[in-house]
Protein backbone atom coordinates (compact mmCIF):
# COMPACT_ATOMS: atom_id res chain seq x y z
CA UNK A 1 0.00 0.00 0.00
CA UNK A 2 2.98 2.30 0.21
CA UNK A 3 2.55 3.75 -3.26
CA UNK A 4 -1.11 4.41 -2.56
CA UNK A 5 -0.46 6.47 0.54
CA UNK A 6 -0.54 10.23 0.15
CA UNK A 7 0.75 13.30 1.91
CA UNK A 8 -1.83 16.04 2.02
CA UNK A 9 -1.19 19.66 2.86
CA UNK A 10 -1.40 23.24 1.67
CA UNK A 11 1.01 25.94 0.59
CA UNK A 12 0.13 29.23 2.30
CA UNK A 13 1.12 32.55 0.75
CA UNK A 14 0.81 35.90 2.51
CA UNK A 15 0.74 38.92 0.22
CA UNK A 16 0.95 42.60 1.19
CA UNK A 17 0.91 45.76 -0.87
CA UNK A 18 -0.06 49.41 -0.82
CA UNK A 19 -2.07 51.81 -2.92
CA UNK A 20 -0.42 55.00 -4.12
CA UNK A 21 -2.71 57.94 -4.92
CA UNK A 22 -1.78 59.68 -8.16
CA UNK A 23 -3.30 62.40 -10.36
CA UNK A 24 -7.01 62.24 -11.22
CA UNK A 25 -7.50 60.12 -8.10
CA UNK A 26 -6.33 57.07 -10.02
CA UNK A 27 -4.77 54.30 -7.96
CA UNK A 28 -1.54 52.63 -8.91
CA UNK A 29 -1.40 49.42 -6.93
CA UNK A 30 0.72 46.40 -6.34
CA UNK A 31 -0.38 43.19 -7.96
CA UNK A 32 1.49 40.18 -6.74
CA UNK A 33 1.04 36.93 -8.65
CA UNK A 34 2.44 33.49 -8.11
CA UNK A 35 2.66 30.77 -10.71
CA UNK A 36 3.19 27.56 -8.78
CA UNK A 37 4.35 24.27 -10.20
CA UNK A 38 4.57 21.36 -7.82
CA UNK A 39 2.69 18.62 -6.10
CA UNK A 40 3.07 19.09 -2.35
CA UNK A 41 4.06 21.37 0.43
CA UNK A 42 3.67 20.01 3.92
CA UNK A 43 4.63 22.80 6.29
CA UNK A 44 4.67 20.81 9.52
CA UNK A 45 3.69 17.19 10.04
CA UNK A 46 3.32 14.73 7.15
CA UNK A 47 -0.03 13.02 7.07
CA UNK A 48 -0.44 9.51 5.71
CA UNK A 49 -3.78 8.44 4.20
CA UNK A 50 -4.83 5.37 2.27
CA UNK A 51 -6.99 5.67 -0.82
CA UNK A 52 -9.99 4.80 1.38
CA UNK A 53 -9.68 7.55 4.01
CA UNK A 54 -8.41 10.59 2.08
CA UNK A 55 -10.41 13.72 3.00
CA UNK A 56 -13.02 14.64 0.40
CA UNK A 57 -11.63 16.38 -2.64
CA UNK A 58 -7.90 15.82 -2.23
CA UNK A 59 -7.80 12.64 -4.26
CA UNK A 60 -9.14 14.66 -7.21
CA UNK A 61 -5.69 16.28 -7.49
CA UNK A 62 -4.31 12.94 -8.69
CA UNK A 63 -6.37 13.13 -11.89
CA UNK A 64 -4.62 13.97 -15.13
CA UNK A 65 -5.05 17.49 -16.47
CA UNK A 66 -6.99 16.16 -19.46
CA UNK A 67 -9.46 14.45 -17.11
CA UNK A 68 -9.91 17.60 -15.02
CA UNK A 69 -10.39 19.71 -18.13
CA UNK A 70 -13.22 17.49 -19.35
CA UNK A 71 -15.32 17.88 -16.18
CA UNK A 72 -16.48 21.26 -14.86
CA UNK A 73 -17.67 19.60 -11.66
CA UNK A 74 -14.27 17.96 -11.02
CA UNK A 75 -12.38 21.16 -11.88
CA UNK A 76 -14.53 23.25 -9.56
CA UNK A 77 -14.16 20.71 -6.75
CA UNK A 78 -10.36 21.08 -6.99
CA UNK A 79 -10.39 24.88 -7.26
CA UNK A 80 -12.72 24.98 -4.25
CA UNK A 81 -10.00 23.37 -2.08
CA UNK A 82 -8.16 26.71 -2.10
CA UNK A 83 -8.72 28.84 1.00
CA UNK A 84 -8.47 32.65 0.89
CA UNK A 85 -8.87 35.60 3.23
CA UNK A 86 -8.09 39.30 3.54
CA UNK A 87 -7.01 41.23 6.59
CA UNK A 88 -10.18 43.30 6.14
CA UNK A 89 -12.48 40.43 5.16
CA UNK A 90 -15.27 42.02 7.23
CA UNK A 91 -16.74 45.15 5.59
CA UNK A 92 -17.20 48.33 7.61
CA UNK A 93 -19.65 50.02 5.22
CA UNK A 94 -22.74 48.46 3.66
CA UNK A 95 -23.12 50.72 0.58
CA UNK A 96 -20.86 52.30 -2.02
CA UNK A 97 -21.75 54.77 -4.78
CA UNK A 98 -20.36 56.26 -7.97
CA UNK A 99 -18.05 59.14 -7.20
CA UNK A 100 -18.69 61.47 -10.15
CA UNK A 101 -17.96 65.13 -9.51
CA UNK A 102 -21.18 67.13 -9.18
CA UNK A 103 -23.46 64.09 -9.48
CA UNK A 104 -23.22 62.36 -6.10
CA UNK A 105 -26.46 63.88 -4.83
CA UNK A 106 -28.26 62.73 -7.96
CA UNK A 107 -27.00 59.16 -7.60
CA UNK A 108 -28.09 59.16 -3.95
CA UNK A 109 -31.54 60.55 -4.83
CA UNK A 110 -32.00 57.96 -7.59
CA UNK A 111 -30.96 55.11 -5.28
CA UNK A 112 -27.99 54.18 -7.47
CA UNK A 113 -25.54 52.17 -5.36
CA UNK A 114 -23.83 48.90 -4.59
CA UNK A 115 -25.21 47.29 -1.44
CA UNK A 116 -23.51 44.36 0.26
CA UNK A 117 -25.59 41.21 0.74
CA UNK A 118 -23.09 39.82 3.22
CA UNK A 119 -20.86 42.02 5.38
CA UNK A 120 -18.03 39.54 4.92
CA UNK A 121 -16.23 38.97 1.62
CA UNK A 122 -17.14 35.68 -0.01
CA UNK A 123 -15.52 32.99 -2.13
CA UNK A 124 -17.12 31.94 -5.42
CA UNK A 125 -16.09 29.04 -7.66
CA UNK A 126 -17.60 28.46 -11.09
CA UNK A 127 -17.02 27.91 -14.80
CA UNK A 128 -17.11 30.79 -17.27
CA UNK A 129 -20.36 30.89 -19.21
CA UNK A 130 -19.40 32.38 -22.57
CA UNK A 131 -15.92 33.93 -22.50
CA UNK A 132 -14.33 36.78 -20.55
CA UNK A 133 -15.78 40.21 -21.31
CA UNK A 134 -13.17 42.98 -21.71
CA UNK A 135 -14.15 46.61 -22.43
CA UNK A 136 -12.80 48.62 -25.34
CA UNK A 137 -11.81 51.63 -23.25
CA UNK A 138 -12.16 53.26 -19.84
CA UNK A 139 -15.45 54.87 -18.83
CA UNK A 140 -14.34 57.60 -16.41
CA UNK A 141 -12.30 55.44 -13.99
CA UNK A 142 -14.13 52.19 -14.82
CA UNK A 143 -12.65 49.38 -16.89
CA UNK A 144 -14.44 46.29 -15.64
CA UNK A 145 -13.10 42.88 -16.63
CA UNK A 146 -16.22 40.73 -16.29
CA UNK A 147 -16.65 37.04 -15.53
CA UNK A 148 -20.01 35.28 -15.73
CA UNK A 149 -19.59 32.04 -13.80
CA UNK A 150 -21.90 29.04 -13.74
CA UNK A 151 -21.44 27.07 -10.48
CA UNK A 152 -21.72 23.27 -10.35
CA UNK A 153 -21.29 22.92 -6.57
CA UNK A 154 -24.25 23.08 -4.18
CA UNK A 155 -22.79 25.78 -1.93
CA UNK A 156 -22.41 28.30 -4.74
CA UNK A 157 -25.74 27.46 -6.36
CA UNK A 158 -27.31 28.29 -3.01
CA UNK A 159 -25.47 31.63 -2.88
CA UNK A 160 -26.75 32.60 -6.32
CA UNK A 161 -30.27 31.52 -5.44
CA UNK A 162 -30.14 33.64 -2.28
CA UNK A 163 -28.99 36.68 -4.26
CA UNK A 164 -31.77 36.25 -6.82
CA UNK A 165 -34.37 36.00 -4.06
CA UNK A 166 -33.10 39.22 -2.46
CA UNK A 167 -33.29 40.97 -5.83
CA UNK A 168 -36.85 39.73 -6.25
CA UNK A 169 -37.81 41.06 -2.82
CA UNK A 170 -36.58 44.50 -3.85
CA UNK A 171 -39.23 44.44 -6.58
CA UNK A 172 -36.85 45.20 -9.43
CA UNK A 173 -37.68 44.00 -12.92
CA UNK A 174 -35.73 41.04 -14.23
CA UNK A 175 -36.12 38.23 -16.72
CA UNK A 176 -39.18 36.12 -16.11
CA UNK A 177 -38.76 32.84 -14.28
CA UNK A 178 -35.20 33.15 -12.92
CA UNK A 179 -36.29 33.13 -9.28
CA UNK A 180 -37.69 29.63 -9.00
CA UNK A 181 -35.38 27.06 -7.51
CA UNK A 182 -34.60 24.70 -10.38
CA UNK A 183 -33.45 21.15 -9.72
CA UNK A 184 -30.87 19.66 -12.06
CA UNK A 185 -28.15 17.07 -12.10
CA UNK A 186 -24.73 18.48 -11.20
CA UNK A 187 -22.99 16.81 -14.15
CA UNK A 188 -23.18 19.06 -17.23
CA UNK A 189 -23.49 16.18 -19.71
CA UNK A 190 -26.69 15.11 -17.94
CA UNK A 191 -28.22 18.53 -17.20
CA UNK A 192 -30.22 20.98 -19.25
CA UNK A 193 -27.98 23.90 -20.19
CA UNK A 194 -30.88 26.38 -19.96
CA UNK A 195 -31.44 25.49 -16.32
CA UNK A 196 -27.80 25.94 -15.39
CA UNK A 197 -27.52 29.32 -17.14
CA UNK A 198 -30.03 30.75 -14.67
CA UNK A 199 -27.45 30.32 -11.89
CA UNK A 200 -24.97 32.79 -13.37
CA UNK A 201 -22.68 34.73 -10.99
CA UNK A 202 -21.60 38.07 -12.43
CA UNK A 203 -18.13 39.22 -11.20
CA UNK A 204 -16.33 42.51 -11.94
CA UNK A 205 -13.02 44.25 -11.29
CA UNK A 206 -11.17 47.23 -12.77
CA UNK A 207 -7.47 46.28 -12.91
CA UNK A 208 -4.97 49.15 -12.73
CA UNK A 209 -4.41 50.90 -16.03
CA UNK A 210 -0.62 51.04 -15.73
CA UNK A 211 -0.35 47.27 -15.32
CA UNK A 212 -2.93 46.08 -17.85
CA UNK A 213 -0.44 45.35 -20.66
CA UNK A 214 1.65 43.21 -18.28
CA UNK A 215 -1.40 41.51 -16.81
CA UNK A 216 -2.70 40.81 -20.28
CA UNK A 217 0.49 39.06 -21.36
CA UNK A 218 1.65 37.44 -18.13
CA UNK A 219 -1.47 36.67 -16.12
CA UNK A 220 -4.93 36.82 -17.69
CA UNK A 221 -6.50 38.54 -20.72
CA UNK A 222 -7.66 42.05 -19.86
CA UNK A 223 -7.03 43.94 -23.12
CA UNK A 224 -8.43 43.39 -26.57
CA UNK A 225 -7.82 41.44 -28.77
CA UNK A 226 -6.39 38.84 -26.31
CA UNK A 227 -8.89 36.09 -25.54
CA UNK A 228 -9.07 33.20 -23.10
CA UNK A 229 -8.55 30.78 -26.00
CA UNK A 230 -5.34 32.49 -27.11
CA UNK A 231 -3.86 33.00 -23.64
CA UNK A 232 -1.17 30.51 -22.47
CA UNK A 233 -2.79 30.23 -19.02
CA UNK A 234 -6.19 29.13 -20.35
CA UNK A 235 -6.47 27.82 -23.92
CA UNK A 236 -10.27 27.57 -23.74
CA UNK A 237 -13.25 29.93 -23.66
CA UNK A 238 -14.92 28.47 -20.56
CA UNK A 239 -12.32 27.88 -17.82
CA UNK A 240 -13.03 27.23 -14.16
CA UNK A 241 -11.83 29.88 -11.70
CA UNK A 242 -12.18 30.92 -8.07
CA UNK A 243 -12.86 34.50 -6.97
CA UNK A 244 -13.04 36.26 -3.60
CA UNK A 245 -14.67 39.62 -3.06
CA UNK A 246 -17.77 41.57 -2.02
CA UNK A 247 -21.12 39.80 -2.60
CA UNK A 248 -23.46 42.69 -3.31
CA UNK A 249 -26.50 44.04 -5.18
CA UNK A 250 -25.73 46.32 -8.11
CA UNK A 251 -28.60 48.80 -7.79
CA UNK A 252 -27.23 50.79 -10.68
CA UNK A 253 -28.59 47.91 -12.82
CA UNK A 254 -31.84 46.47 -11.40
CA UNK A 255 -30.14 45.40 -8.14
CA UNK A 256 -28.81 42.19 -9.66
CA UNK A 257 -26.45 40.20 -7.38
CA UNK A 258 -22.73 40.11 -8.22
CA UNK A 259 -19.21 39.86 -6.83
CA UNK A 260 -17.85 43.39 -7.14
CA UNK A 261 -15.03 43.94 -6.76
CA UNK A 262 -13.30 40.59 -6.75
CA UNK A 263 -9.71 40.85 -5.46
CA UNK A 264 -8.45 37.29 -5.14
CA UNK A 265 -8.52 35.21 -8.31
CA UNK A 266 -7.03 31.74 -8.85
CA UNK A 267 -7.26 28.78 -11.19
CA UNK A 268 -5.52 25.60 -12.26
CA UNK A 269 -3.71 25.96 -15.59
CA UNK A 270 -5.07 23.21 -17.85
CA UNK A 271 -3.98 24.56 -21.23
CA UNK A 272 -4.26 21.61 -23.65
CA UNK A 273 -1.07 22.52 -25.54
CA UNK A 274 1.27 24.12 -23.00
CA UNK A 275 0.61 21.88 -19.99
CA UNK A 276 1.99 18.33 -20.00
CA UNK A 277 -0.42 15.66 -18.85
CA UNK A 278 1.74 14.54 -15.93
CA UNK A 279 1.43 14.67 -12.15
CA UNK A 280 2.55 18.28 -11.74
CA UNK A 281 0.05 21.08 -11.20
CA UNK A 282 0.43 24.77 -12.03
CA UNK A 283 -1.69 27.25 -10.10
CA UNK A 284 -2.15 30.88 -11.13
CA UNK A 285 -2.92 33.19 -8.22
CA UNK A 286 -3.59 36.93 -8.16
CA UNK A 287 -4.38 39.54 -5.52
CA UNK A 288 -5.61 42.70 -7.25
CA UNK A 289 -6.84 45.97 -5.80
CA UNK A 290 -9.87 47.59 -7.43
CA UNK A 291 -8.47 50.66 -9.21
CA UNK A 292 -11.62 52.63 -10.06
CA UNK A 293 -12.80 55.32 -7.63
CA UNK A 294 -16.09 53.60 -6.76
CA UNK A 295 -15.17 51.47 -3.73
CA UNK A 296 -13.12 53.64 -1.39
CA UNK A 297 -14.33 51.68 1.68
CA UNK A 298 -14.47 48.20 0.15
CA UNK A 299 -11.01 48.22 -1.42
CA UNK A 300 -8.79 50.38 0.72
CA UNK A 301 -5.01 50.10 0.80
CA UNK A 302 -2.88 48.51 1.95
CA UNK A 303 -4.23 45.17 0.74
CA UNK A 304 -3.11 42.21 2.82
CA UNK A 305 -4.33 38.74 1.95
CA UNK A 306 -3.58 35.07 2.46
CA UNK A 307 -4.18 32.17 0.11
CA UNK A 308 -3.72 28.48 0.85
CA UNK A 309 -3.17 26.12 -2.10
CA UNK A 310 -3.62 22.32 -1.98
CA UNK A 311 -0.94 19.83 -3.05
CA UNK A 312 -0.84 16.04 -2.97
CA UNK A 313 2.12 13.72 -3.47
CA UNK A 314 2.65 9.99 -3.17
CA UNK A 315 4.81 8.89 -0.26
CA UNK A 316 7.39 7.15 -2.42
CA UNK A 317 8.67 10.58 -3.52
CA UNK A 318 11.64 11.59 -1.34
CA UNK A 319 12.13 15.08 -2.78
CA UNK A 320 9.31 17.48 -3.52
CA UNK A 321 10.03 20.45 -5.81
CA UNK A 322 7.95 23.61 -5.82
CA UNK A 323 8.68 26.54 -8.10
CA UNK A 324 7.28 30.00 -7.35
CA UNK A 325 7.38 32.64 -10.07
CA UNK A 326 6.38 36.27 -9.58
CA UNK A 327 4.68 37.66 -12.66
CA UNK A 328 3.40 41.21 -12.06
CA UNK A 329 4.01 43.22 -8.90
CA UNK A 330 4.98 46.60 -7.51
CA UNK A 331 6.22 47.86 -4.15
CA UNK A 332 6.21 45.36 -1.29
CA UNK A 333 5.52 46.50 2.26
CA UNK A 334 7.74 44.61 4.72
CA UNK A 335 6.26 46.60 7.60
CA UNK A 336 2.85 45.10 6.83
CA UNK A 337 4.28 41.62 6.53
CA UNK A 338 5.90 42.09 9.94
CA UNK A 339 2.43 42.48 11.50
CA UNK A 340 1.55 38.90 10.59
CA UNK A 341 2.41 35.93 12.80
CA UNK A 342 4.83 34.16 10.46
CA UNK A 343 6.70 30.99 11.50
CA UNK A 344 10.43 31.27 11.99
CA UNK A 345 12.42 30.24 8.95
CA UNK A 346 9.58 30.98 6.53
CA UNK A 347 10.61 31.10 2.89
CA UNK A 348 10.63 34.56 1.30
CA UNK A 349 11.04 35.55 -2.31
CA UNK A 350 14.27 37.44 -1.60
CA UNK A 351 16.34 34.24 -1.82
CA UNK A 352 16.61 31.93 -4.86
CA UNK A 353 15.93 28.63 -3.10
CA UNK A 354 15.60 26.88 0.23
CA UNK A 355 15.36 23.25 1.32
CA UNK A 356 13.11 22.15 4.20
CA UNK A 357 13.51 18.75 5.81
CA UNK A 358 10.44 16.98 7.18
CA UNK A 359 11.90 14.52 9.66
CA UNK A 360 13.89 11.82 7.91
CA UNK A 361 11.09 11.09 5.45
CA UNK A 362 11.49 13.63 2.65
CA UNK A 363 12.70 17.12 1.77
CA UNK A 364 10.98 20.04 0.08
CA UNK A 365 12.94 22.27 -2.27
CA UNK A 366 11.37 25.65 -3.04
CA UNK A 367 12.79 27.73 -5.87
CA UNK A 368 11.83 31.33 -6.64
CA UNK A 369 12.07 32.89 -10.09
CA UNK A 370 12.42 36.66 -10.57
CA UNK A 371 13.46 37.49 -7.01
CA UNK A 372 11.75 40.41 -5.31
CA UNK A 373 14.07 42.86 -3.59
Amino acid sequence: MKNNRLRISHLSLLLTFDAQVKKMRQLLILIFFYSLTGTLLNGQTPLGFTQQDIPAGYEDLLNKKSEIRESDFLNESIVDLVRVSMRDSVLTKKKQRHRVAGAQFITWLAGLRWESINMKRMKIVGTERRGLRVPEKDFFTEYDVNWNLIPHLDAYEDIVFQGNQIQKERGRKAKKGIYERIQFNKHPDEAGEDNRMRYKIHCELTPPKLYRPMLDQLFYPCMRPTTLESHPHFGESRPTIGLYGVWCLDCNHKCHPEIHPYEWIWWLNLHPEFQKDDGSKQWLVGLIKESSNRFSKWSKGPRVGKITIPFVEKLNEKKIRIEIETLVYDKLLPEELAKENLPSGAFTLSKPSQIFSVGDQFVIEITAKDLIQ
